[in-house]
């Protein structure tokens, strides 16, 4: 269901900051720290990029937001 949990961690950065003048931007390693966190790996996720503890619970909030508005649609079509 999930893709492997180090299926990020390789491979080049396509972040602008990073190709251009080789600093880290505050996004740098977010969807290494989220892919992590969603295997359960908190203290690597937390390595990675520090704002997963505010970006990993609003992504869950938004899921959750999601989740409800189609729920609300498929109950008004039928």
């Amino acid at each position: 269901m999930f893709l492997p949990v180090d299926f990020f961690d390789q491979g080049r950065s396509i972040c602008i900051s990073k190709l251009f003048i080789n600093k880290d931007c505050p996004g740098c390693g977010i969807t290494r720290a989220v892919q992590h966190s969603i295997h359960g790996e908190w203290s690597t996720a937390f390595n990675y990029n520090k704002l997963i503890v505010i970006v990993g619970p609003l992504l869950i909030y938004l899921w959750l937001i999601e989740l409800r508005n189609l729920i609300k649609y498929f109950k008004k079509r039928n």
